[in-house]
């Protein structure tokens, strides 16, 4: 990509749904070229929301190749990107992708942590996708780790904000 071709963010943006088609595909090491190519650009050339998107892409793509060490880290990356961004969605977002993980790898202590910091986020946020994501990561930690009372009060907290979620989201879970 060049910068003197046109807009540049746009031709990021079009090749990010590209890698969001090859994750759909199972076409991951495409995908995580594309991630590569897009976080390799400098800083100001992207939206906060853009670049956000390209870290996601590439932590789904080596969650999906079980590369969990560089899975860790982008997500550790991805973490240290929404903390500086100042926008608690991305924040609570992030917090919550890389608390999941860790709560797959068996890593409750740490998963936690990071469920709680993310669902305290979720209070700032009407981004009921995340709300969606940090709830039921954080519920799956607490009833891993036997604290049921919390985890009946979360899955309330969840079925009380079900109708917020995104139409996609509720056809899953009633399908």
């Amino acid at each position: 990509l060049m910068a003197h071709s046109g807009d540049l963010e746009g031709q990021l943006m079009c090749r990010g749904l590209q890698a969001d088609l090859f994750i759909r595909d199972g076409r991951l090491l495409e995908a995580l070229e594309i991630a590569r190519v897009t976080l390799a650009q400098p800083e100001d050339t992207l939206s906060v929301w853009e670049r956000y998107r390209a870290h996601a892409r590439r932590t789904t793509a080596l969650e999906r190749l079980d590369e969990h060490d560089a899975a860790l880290r982008a997500h550790y990356e991805t973490l240290g990107m929404a903390r500086r961004s100042n926008e608690p969605a991305l924040l609570a977002n992030a917090l919550g992708g890389v608390g999941g993980l860790q709560s797959s790898l068996l890593n409750l202590v740490d998963a936690i942590t990071l469920c709680d910091e993310a669902w305290a986020l979720c209070e700032l946020t009407d981004w009921h996708g995340v709300v969606q994501l940090v709830g039921a990561n954080r519920l799956g930690v607490l009833s891993g780790l036997g604290r049921h009372e919390e985890a009946v009060a979360m899955a309330e907290a969840m079925i009380a904000r079900e109708p917020l979620f995104p139409s996609r989201h509720r056809e899953v879970r009633q399908g």
